[in-house]
């Protein structure tokens, strides 16, 4: 995780990277509950990868 996107590598069984895809969102001026929001989203967008 770096402060402006999470950063995922997709590997094979072998440990081969095949994929390597970032998700990026912006926390500038949001509130916490913004912020908590935000990352939800780019949780779900993981889970669906």
């Amino acid at each position: 995780m770096n402060e402006d996107r999470f950063a995922l590598a997709e590997t094979e069984r072998f440990g081969k990277r095949m994929r390597i895809r970032a998700i990026r969102f912006n926390l500038r001026g949001k509130n916490e509950e913004q912020a908590k929001a935000i990352f939800a989203r780019a949780c779900k967008a993981i889970a669906r990868a």
